[in-house]
């Protein structure tokens, strides 16, 4: 099932992106596409965890969004 969900970086002052994604697929992984795709430079070994300021959490990058309860609508927030 795809989702909707907003990607925050401005915390490493790369902007906020709007992006339909697979449920299944794993946070890093996404990331990832998104870092090369838009030649953002990020150092994905130092991500660890984002925020889901729907669940008010932290959860690792290293799991799936369906695993992490990452719905429509969430906004991810790396830390």
């Amino acid at each position: 099932m795809n989702i909707k969900i907003t990607i925050d970086l401005r915390a490493y002052r790369k902007g906020v992106f709007d992006i339909s994604v697979n449920s299944e697929q794993i946070i890093i992984e996404c990331l990832k596409i998104i870092s090369e795709s838009q030649n953002l430079s990020l150092n994905l070994l130092e991500i660890n965890y984002c925020k889901s300021k729907r669940e008010k959490k932290a959860v690792s990058v290293y799991s799936s969004f369906k695993e992490s309860n990452i719905y429509t609508g969430d906004i991810l927030e790396f830390i």
